[in-house]
């Protein structure tokens, strides 16, 4: 009993500490010296969203927990330096930069850039049947099939996903985060 309370409790925390964070650095109308940029955050959440994603168990054969970008170089760079030194599911996190449709599928999150937007069908008909949670901040991406997208809300960074496109690939979305998101049916 004692066991589960605590997995109950760290549930919780994780809750709170990451809604937190969503209201602490999402205002960034008035962010100054010193408080993140709308890249970090995005690039936070990115590595938090691992962290309430499951994975089916066949996906995780690899040494690392890769999130891959493909299109925007000045992200990956942002991404590579929130990450670094850090694990999610026990795996240290690797950022991979991919220019080539083919390698965008050995990834566990893919960050579609605004850049890649006219190779947006190519790349949901890549991953369509593989579980790589797709992310981005182009207008109507979960419209469009992908899973998680950031959308401006006033001043403030939120985010849409589409439960639908992330369970066809076998995915599973923590009901923590499903409570702070806007969900697109």
């Amino acid at each position: 009993m004692k066991y589960r309370l605590s997995i109950i409790s760290k549930c919780a925390l994780m809750t709170i500490l990451f809604a937190s964070a969503c209201l602490s650095y999402g205002n960034l109308a008035f962010a100054e010296e010193g408080q993140p940029t709308e890249a970090q955050v995005k690039a936070a959440f990115i590595y938090n969203f691992g962290k309430f994603v499951e994975w089916p168990p066949d996906r995780w054969g690899g040494k690392y927990f890769i999130i891959g970008v493909y299109g925007d170089d000045d992200f990956a760079q942002v991404l590579r330096e929130v990450v670094a030194g850090k694990f999610i599911h026990e795996k240290p996190v690797s950022v991979k930069r991919f220019s080539r449709m083919e390698d965008i599928t050995g990834c566990h999150i893919l960050f579609v850039g605004n850049d890649a937007k006219d190779n947006l069908t190519e790349i949901f008909n890549s991953v369509r049947k593989i579980p790589v949670l797709t992310v981005s901040d182009m207008q109507d991406f979960a419209d469009r099939g992908g899973m998680i997208n950031f959308r401006r809300v006033k001043n403030y960074i939120r985010f849409e996903i589409n439960v639908k496109a992330a369970q066809q690939t076998g995915l599973r979305i923590s009901a923590q985060l499903l409570k702070l998101a806007i969900i697109i049916e």
